[in-house]
Formats: structure tokens, sequence, C-alpha cells
């Protein structure tokens, strides 16, 4: 069976790099038609310039007359393929003495494989660990100065944060694994705000509740029910930061608790994600909304764009009830409204509204004349910006700020379409239709709002409070469908499309382990890294479903070595407890 899973694996992969290869063939093709290069272009051009193309020499030749000292930050995040552009800017630094005499230059590396969670835009822990080694025999034998620095001092966290982390990974803990590598130091970390007191939470799970009984009718709707795990958290933590937000004090910071301070950092945007979005709406606390946005899914979006579908077709009934309770009108009609004028009528919706004599119906229909008659000549930027002179306020004071980064990037595509593509409302309606945009939010800067984002979303970040409800889920959630072997002393990997584990062969469950192993590193290093956020206070909760959550989810690798701290006090509200 090994043999002939082997066999399988090598001819769906085979498929598979057919098909891939199709595409990647379209892509570049697209790319060449348009003029435009992705950053793997902008790596591999660069890659080429300086080692491969016949005039590398004296490109290098004209650069290394103007670098004195090279400084490479995130080094833990930092591929193969940007080593060798590195190496080769580098290389003329340790051979000896050149044109620049006996004049220093320098190479400034500053990583921390500890951080090291971008596996999936290549980044690579070990390569950080064997260009070091390389550096330094590299630079010890040119006789220069290579000189490791331990940075183990935060100016970030409080004494009792730092305290914490340094007991989930405590040497030789199974916490630890994947944190360290062949150069392996005591890294315990040290504040630099040893006159601040911070504070470390550990909150008892959510546990499920007997589902109450269906009644016969119910129509099952995609969404959590209000009694599931997910959505008591999410309701938990919202009234709690609700009763933090203007009430209590953060010492350190001297004043009181404002949306501002909060971070609340999650694994994957899941159905807690939403949850906890929808749950601090309800409490009226200020929530900066999604770190990203599908704008084909976001509300703000789909109300402008049933505008213009409504405009370019006013038979489409559809759009225009999704338009009539939008903030696009002064006076959005009620629900009994809608359906007051909707059910029972003779022709389209439009011609019952316009039918109706009624102030709120006068109204919508005095509102949208004017628009279904402007359509037909308008550019796509010029139609949406007249919608939001007046309607962009409505629309922030119903769905916050997130619908602000939402409908600057609407317009921007249709500014980008009119450029590329031509000025026709109706072509751009039916080109977003086609797409599936998504856009990065910038949530460094605080608006005085809590944010919600993923761990990945937050490196670089930090606040004064942190909370990780999502811990409870295991790093082999999602077991991979593709492995990548080695080609040779190459950067390049080759993918191998997995069989049924039935059909396994011994060396393909041992890639299996290798790629499982690598996923479970890489989870214990988000959780330090989601850890290391908070400066003040940081909170650990979660929930759990039927099943029991796995030993080493972060919630029990959490809580398994803080319970045993000999400064851990018993909480009631919620139940857990509190070291600091």
């Amino acid at each position: 069976l090994g043999r002939l899973g082997d066999l399988d694996c090598i001819a769906a992969t085979l498929s598979a790099l057919r098909l891939a290869g199709a595409i990647v063939s379209e892509y570049e093709a697209v790319k060449r038609r348009q003029g435009c290069y992705d950053f793997d272009d902008l790596i591999i051009k660069t890659s080429e310039l300086l080692q491969e193309r016949p005039d590398a020499a004296w490109v290098l030749y004209k650069l290394d007359g103007g670098i004195e000292h090279l400084l490479v930050d995130e080094a833990q995040d930092t591929s193969p393929a940007q080593w060798d552009i590195i190496r080769a800017l580098t290389d003329e630094f340790f051979a000896g003495e050149g044109r620049h005499g006996s004049k220093s230059r320098t190479v400034f590396v500053v990583g921390d494989r500890k951080q090291s969670i971008y596996s999936f835009q290549g980044a690579d822990p070990d390569i950080f660990e064997t260009v070091y080694e390389s550096y330094k025999e590299l630079v010890s034998g040119a006789g220069g100065e290579f000189r490791p620095v331990d940075l183990t001092v935060s100016f970030r966290s409080a004494p009792q944060i730092l305290d914490a982390v340094d007991r989930v990974f405590k040497r030789d803990s199974a916490a630890r694994s994947g944190l360290d590598g062949v150069i392996e130091r005591d890294w315990a970390h040290q504040s630099n705000r040893l006159g601040d007191k911070g504070t470390v939470e550990v909150w008892d799970l959510i546990e499920p509740l007997e589902a109450p009984p269906q009644e016969p009718w119910d129509v099952p709707v995609d969404r959590e029910p209000a009694h599931a795990p997910a959505r008591r958290l999410a309701s938990l933590l919202a009234s709690t930061i609700k009763s933090w937000i203007g009430r209590r004090d953060l010492p350190a910071q001297k004043r009181a608790v404002e949306p501002g301070d909060i971070l609340i950092l999650v694994r994957q945007r899941n159905v807690f994600f939403d949850a906890m979005i929808r749950a601090l709406w309800s409490e009226g606390v200020p929530v900066a909304g999604a770190d990203r946005l599908k704008l084909g899914q976001n509300i703000a979006v789909l109300d402008l764009m049933a505008m213009a579908q409504f405009c370019i077709m006013p038979e489409d009934d559809h759009a225009l009830a999704c338009l009539l309770k939008s903030p696009l009108l002064p006076e959005p009609l009620s629900e009994d409204d809608l359906l007051s004028v909707a059910a029972g009528r003779k022709g389209t919706l439009w011609q019952s509204l316009k039918e109706r004599s009624e102030p709120v119906f006068t109204a919508a229909v005095l509102e949208l004349a004017p628009r279904i008659a402007a359509a037909p000549g308008a550019r796509p930027f010029e139609f949406f910006s007249n919608l939001l002179q007046l309607s962009r306020l409505r629309f922030l004071s119903r769905l916050g700020s997130e619908a602000n980064d939402a409908i600057d990037a609407l317009l921007d595509l249709a500014l980008d379409y009119e450029q590329a593509n031509g000025t026709s409302l109706t072509g751009f309606v039916n080109w977003f239709a086609a797409g599936d945009v998504e856009i990065k939010r910038n949530m460094e800067k605080g608006k005085g709002e809590v944010r919600i984002m993923t761990v990945h979303g937050a490196k670089g970040l930090e606040a004064p409070i942190v909370i990780l409800p999502d811990t409870t889920t295991a790093a082999d959630a999602k077991p991979a469908s593709l492995i990548f072997l080695p080609a040779g002393n190459s950067n390049a990997r080759v993918p191998l499309w997995l069989v049924p584990k039935n059909f396994d062969s011994d060396r393909i469950r041992t890639l299996k382990d290798n790629e499982k192993d690598s996923q479970t590193a890489e989870h214990r290093r988000l959780l330090y890294v989601a850890m290391t956020r908070a400066q003040d206070e940081l909170y650990v909760c979660g929930y759990r479903g039927a099943r029991d959550v796995a030993d080493h989810c972060w919630y029990n690798t959490v809580r398994s070595e803080l319970e045993k701290h000999p400064d851990a006090q018993k909480i009631e509200q919620p139940e857990g407890f509190r070291i600091g």
C-alpha cells in the first residue's frame, strides 16, 4: 500500500503541477501585459541583478562603493531568497582590504527566533540560525569582530507579564520546544519598568450548556446560537470591558481605562471573531471592527453597490429593498414600512413605492429619482462620491470606523477602474461583483476603539490590556494537503500532494510528522508573540465545545504553568486566578 500510495502522490502532484503551471503562465502573461510586478518578482529580479546577470559584478561594484553599514530588521522572518540578496550585498565586506581600505564596514542583524511566525510567507527560523553560523565563520575568517548581543531587557511589559512568559516557556517545558534552535541561550526577560505592577489573569473555560429544545418550525441559520460557548464568552468579555472603561484605573498609565487601551487577539477570524465584534457593539463599546475586510461582504459597500445596481436597473427589487433600509436615505424605511409597500404589489417595488403618498415613501422617491436619472452618464468614482457627500456620516454613526475604511477602499477601486477600463458604471458593478477584494486595515494607530485582530496582524504592536480568548484550538486543527520537499542545494521547494493516510509510505509518514512538528513549533511561537504584546495586563480565557480541548493548546499550556505560581490568587468574577 505504501508504494502504491507514493505512486498516487506522484500522479496527483504531477496533475497539480500541470494545473498550477497553466495558471502561473496566464498570471505571468497578465503581468506582462499590464507592466506589473508582484513582491516575489521584485525579490527574484533583484537576486538576478546581483548574482546571475552578466553585469552582476559591475552592479555589485557600484553598490559596494556606497554601502558601509547594512541593517537587517525582523531577521527571523527573512526568507532564504532574501538572505541570498543580503549575502550578495555584504560578501565584499569580509573579502579583505579593498577599495575602502581599512575603513570598517558592518552588518547589524536584529532577529528573534521566538517570534518567527510567518512561515506562510517563506520565513524559516532554521535558515536564520544557518545564516548566523555562516556570518560568524565569514567574519572570523576575515579577522573581523563577530559579536552576538542578547537583548533581553523589555521596555514594553511590566515585570509580572514577563515573569508569566518566562514561566510558561521555561527551559525543558513542552512550550519551549520550537523557540530554541541550534543556538540555545538562557533568554529570561528583564523588565525596564521595575516600579510598575502588572496583572495576569487566567479565567475558567466557558463550558457548553445543554441545548434548548428546538421548535419544529425554527429555520436553521448559519450562525452560532445565543447559548453557544463562543457567544457566551464574547458577551462576558463585552460586559466586562464595558465595566472597565472609565470606571477603573490603569496604575501605570495614571488614568482610567479607555477603549483604545484594549487589544483582543485571536488565532483566526472565526465565529468568535464576529461574535466579539457584535457583542461590543451591543454593549455600546467603541470597536474598530475587523483588521481585514472583504469588500464584497461589508454592509456599507453592499449598500452602495445596491444603490448603483438599482439606479442602473430600477426593476431590481432586491437592490431597492436593501437600500431602502440603508443610511443612503435620510429616513430609512422600517421593517413594517418596507413590508407594507412590498407585500401584495402588482408591479415592481419601485412602481409600488411611487404609488404611495405617505411622507416616508415620497421622501424616498424624491431622493432616488434624481439618482436614476444621473446614473447612465455617471462615472463610477463620481457616482459614489456624490452619494457619500451626505451619507458618509450616517454610515459611520451606524457602523463605526470600519465602514470608513471600506468606503475609502471602494472609492479607490472605482478610480482605478476608470483609469484602466473606462467610465461605465454598469461595467464597474459587473467587474466588482466578479471579484473578491480584501483590504488590510491599519490598526496600529489607536482611534479610541477596542481592537480585535489576529496575532499575525498584531506583530510589532502593543497595548496596556491584552485579552487572549481564542486559546483552545490545537495546532494541527487543519492538516495541510501539501508538503514541500527541499530541491537539492537551492532554496526552492517541490510541492507534494498528499493522499489519504491509509496509503502512506514510511517516507511520507516521516514528512508528515516533520510538517506537524513545524506547525506545532510555530503554534508555540505564536503564543509567545501574543503574550508579549501586553504592557500592563494580560487576560487568558477560552471556550470549549462538546469535546475536551487539546492537551497542548494555548489555554492548557498557560494554565498548567501559571496556576502553580506562588503568587496565584483565586478570583470569583469571572472565576479563575490572578497573578500580580
